[in-house]
């Protein structure tokens, strides 16, 4: 599983990054084995999201969970990936997104993997009332799990 991600990987850097061959693979082989990917969540001022991870800071890490969903029908991007957290007994809610341009390339992989991909929360940070988020993945360990 984790060539074929590699390989995905290299194909849509090679696409969207106009990169050569053997770098795009190189770069590609590197993200893959990754034991953490690390990103910012965007999109996080847009209707109540701000309030939502006002409301996420004050639950305890373990009964939050974040999920990578990629939504092929999104109207604004084809390639987005949703950034979705649930928290035990509460529901879920899109907190944001994805960068497009980091989306661009990781769309046909999450679409390898079913669409979904498990996402763990770095950090909610607060600056004069603004909320952001920073979230970690791995598709590394994402094929640890499939080959169990």
């Amino acid at each position: 599983m984790q060539r074929q991600i590699a390989l995905t990987l290299a194909h849509s850097l090679m696409k969207a990054r106009h990169l050569k061959r053997e770098e795009a693979l190189k770069l590609a082989w590197k993200v893959a084995r990754a034991d953490k990917l690390r990103t910012r969540v965007h999109g996080v001022s847009f209707g109540n999201r701000q309030r939502l991870l006002q409301r996420l800071a004050q639950y305890s890490p373990e009964l939050v969970q974040f999920t990578l969903v990629r939504e092929k029908n999104n109207r604004t991007d084809s390639n987005a990936i949703a950034v979705v957290a649930t928290v035990a007994g509460k529901g879920s809610a899109v907190i944001g997104y994805i960068r497009k341009t980091a989306a661009q390339v990781l769309a046909p992989v999450l679409d390898r993997l079913g669409g979904r991909l498990e996402a763990h929360l770095e950090r909610i940070t607060c600056a004069n009332t603004y909320y952001g988020a920073t979230i970690s993945f791995s598709f590394n360990q994402n094929c640890r799990e499939r080959a169990a």
